[in-house]
């Protein structure tokens, strides 16, 4: 009975009104995109690879962007990899979305095209006397972070609020829309320096490591589920 009721609530569940809590030291780590033509063909259809400017100061380009963070919600509780782009809608440019190509976690997640999903990786964050070291490990996957918390700089209105407004799992239509607090995603992050990162995840799809940074402030959202309408 109690498989065939998971089973049943992983057909049938969506995310609606879900209360979500992103924890402090939310991670991200920046590299340049490599094979744009191939991710091309991973994402929504309409939609097409946004290069993007993180800080105000840099120039735009394709990013590959890993986004590691601890959530919290009345469905979940534990720590996440996301490997994510951003694109725009071909016929409505201003419209740009978040895409997560790939997801490692030590809980349940959802996927739009196979339900909820069972964790899995293995995950260890740890923020003491400056440092800060978050790893995720998933069967031959690894990634592993350490730096120490540098200065506060500010980002970019595109990167913070538009694109986080929908969201989409690779090149599936349905998505998951985010209501939030501009004000609270929009404040400024911290540079990790002396930044080491081990990892073999995504390899063929990005070039050397930019940089990588924090939001060291608490972050709400309340998701709903929603298709894209071109």
């Amino acid at each position: 009975m109690i498989i065939v009721l998971g089973l049943i609530f992983q057909i049938a569940y969506a995310p609606d009104k879900l209360d979500i809590r992103v924890n402090s030291m939310s991670t991200w780590l920046s590299y340049p995109m490599r094979g744009q033509t191939s991710i091309s063909t991973m994402i929504p259809k309409g939609t097409q690879i946004l290069p993007l400017k993180i800080f105000p100061d840099e120039p735009a380009s394709p990013r590959i962007l890993f986004n590691v963070y601890e959530t919290r919600s009345s469905f979940f509780h534990g720590k996440r990899l996301e490997v994510v782009t951003v694109v725009r809608q071909t016929n409505k440019p201003n419209k740009i979305h978040y895409v997560v190509l790939d997801c490692l976690t030590d809980t349940f997640h959802w996927d739009p095209k196979r339900g909820i999903q069972i964790p899995n990786a293995v995950s260890f964050f740890r923020t003491k006397r400056g440092e800060h070291v978050a790893n995720i490990i998933a069967k031959e996957q690894k990634l592993k972070i350490r730096g120490t918390l540098g200065k506060q700089v500010p980002i970019t209105r595109a990167f913070a609020v538009d694109a986080n407004y929908l969201c989409f799992f690779r090149d599936s239509p349905r998505g998951v829309s985010l209501r939030f607090s501009e004000s609270q995603l929009m404040q400024d992050v911290t540079l990790l320096e002396n930044l080491d990162v081990d990892t073999n995840i995504w390899s063929s799809h990005r070039g050397e490591l930019s940089y990588g940074f924090v939001h060291t402030h608490e972050m709400d959202f309340t998701a709903g589920s929603e298709y894209l309408v071109l």
